[in-house]
């Protein structure tokens, strides 16, 4: 991950606060303790097949093209290589595979919908979005965490699980820029 946040200066940190946050999400679902070890595992390592993508189209400040798009989806089968080739668990590498999933079928990269995502999967998709749009980006400034929740709450049981939203509610409130 330190090869990829060299790549990415401004998401310096994002899998550790994926990671923090998708633990405490967990924990308030009350998953057994080693299913959080899972997800938070998971949030470390999903963004590792990064490290492969251009730093001109990971620094991109403006719209991305649909070739450009299309390689920065490509990460995640690329880390899902990189994790199996170092003998991570199956149940890491699965949410890793499936963390940009979407319950209505609209996310990637195989088109799961519903219960085909694993929980921990939704788990960290939520995550991911949430601490991704409270942060700079090349091409956008953050958004407030009330955006971030709003945004996640409108979309709440079409594209991520709404008992993960709910939980996002309650852990995000209080959080400070310092851990998510």
């Amino acid at each position: 991950m330190s090869a990829v946040e060299a790549k990415q200066p401004l998401l310096r940190s994002h899998s550790e606060r994926v990671s923090w946050l998708a633990a405490e999400l967990a924990r308030h679902l009350k998953l057994p303790e080693r299913e959080v070890a899972i997800v938070r595992l998971a949030g470390l390592v999903h963004d590792v097949g990064k490290v492969g993508i251009a730093d001109d189209i990971l620094h991109k400040p403006s719209p991305l093209s649909d070739v450009e798009r299309l390689l920065v989806q490509s990460h995640v089968q690329a880390g899902l290589h990189t994790l199996e080739a170092a003998h991570f668990p199956q149940e890491v590498t699965t949410i890793v595979a499936q963390h940009h999933e979407r319950l209505d079928g609209s996310g990637h990269p195989a088109g799961l919908a519903g219960p085909e995502i694993v929980l921990g999967a939704r788990v960290l998709a939520v995550a991911d979005v949430f601490e991704a749009m409270t942060a700079d980006r090349p091409y956008r400034r953050a958004c407030t965490q009330e955006q971030a929740r709003t945004h996640l709450e409108r979309n709440s049981g079409k594209l991520y699980d709404s008992k993960v939203v709910e939980a996002l509610r309650v852990v995000s409130y209080g959080l400070s820029s310092d851990n998510c």
